[in-house]
């Protein structure tokens, strides 16, 4: 069973699962994908109504759970999450600036989104992978 939520005059359960990676040779450290990451995304969720079902950053990618408004574009949130993650990093881990400067991007172009409760971030990462020979 879904928790509605309101929004105006109107209830509305609308669940986004969002995956994107990182750059090719951008190994984020535990401290960064371990505590820094999760707070970070936390924090922008929080202060863009997004509610936060669940997240999962690893080396090599990010996988986010959320709720939003029916107001919000699903590749609206992707962007969101993926510039501001940028910005804070920068912030916070002035190391990455170098990176930053050489490449331009912490992520790969793109992301992955699903709607509803169902979804498998390795299948995601298959696809991923598959979708980068086949390119």
């Amino acid at each position: 069973m879904h928790d509605y939520r309101s929004y105006g005059e109107g209830k509305y359960a609308l669940y986004y699962h969002l995956l994107w990676r990182c750059k090719k040779g951008l190994r984020l450290k535990e401290e960064i994908y371990g505590w820094a990451l999760p707070q970070i995304i936390g924090e922008i969720c929080r202060a863009n109504h997004y509610e936060l079902v669940s997240m999962e950053a690893r080396p090599h990618f990010i996988y986010v759970s959320l709720s939003a408004r029916p107001i919000v574009a699903p590749a609206d949130a992707a962007r969101t999450l993926k510039s501001l993650c940028t910005v804070k990093l920068l912030q916070l881990f002035p190391e990455l600036k170098k990176y930053y400067a050489l490449y331009g991007s912490f992520w790969e172009k793109g992301y992955l989104i699903s709607t509803g409760h169902g979804f498998n971030p390795e299948a995601a990462l298959r696809f991923f992978q598959e979708n980068k020979e086949n390119n």
